[in-house]
């Protein structure tokens, strides 16, 4: 479930998982700078436009990252987001574990 798009040295996270395609909003834990342990809303936003026509809203540019203490939002393949490790996603109906080995 790692960004193919974004850099070695910023490891970004989106869901992938067919389970996943229909959920809209995601509570997202993991680690951000400069919070460290932290909660952070994902958001599908299907209306943006992606360069690949396939993805139809399920690719990482489909994705916003919003701090729900500041309301600070950026796109979730935005190098500079504060999010840099994604541990869990959860919705209403389901939980998600990443359970790649960070380096």
């Amino acid at each position: 479930m790692c960004f193919n798009t974004a850099p070695k040295s910023q490891p970004s996270f989106y869901p992938t998982d067919e389970f996943i395609q229909n959920e809209s909003v995601f509570l997202v834990m993991g680690n951000a700078v400069p919070e460290g342990s932290t909660v952070y809303v994902l958001l599908r936003d299907r209306n943006r436009k992606s360069s690949n026509s396939s993805s139809r809203g399920y690719g990482a540019i489909n994705f916003l990252v919003i701090n729900p203490c500041t309301g600070a939002v950026c796109s979730a393949v935005d190098p500079n987001c504060p999010l840099r490790e994604i541990e869990i996603l959860a919705t209403p109906y389901n939980l998600w574990a990443n359970i790649q080995v960070l380096m």
